[in-house]
């Protein structure tokens, strides 16, 4: 959607992840970490999820997905 100059996306809501807690953009990229501990890469030029994610969300070990800790901050590397 279009707003004057701005391009506004919705992200989609993807089960079982939870609430997003912490999100950074790299290039064409946007990395969202949720409060379950998961990890999602959307694809913001054609709005889309990332193949990343729908090749290795359901791989993230168990025993990262259950820790207490959760990811808070998220940066690119460069």
């Amino acid at each position: 959607m279009f707003r004057g100059s701005e391009l506004c996306w919705n992200l989609p809501r993807l089960q079982n992840c939870g609430s997003p807690l912490a999100m950074t953009t790299h290039e064409d990229k946007l990395v969202v970490a949720y409060d379950s501990n998961k990890l999602a890469v959307f694809d913001m030029l054609n709005q889309c999820l990332h193949q990343w994610t729908t090749d290795n969300l359901s791989k993230l070990p168990k025993n990262f997905l259950n820790r207490y800790n959760r990811i808070v901050g998220v940066l690119p590397v460069g």
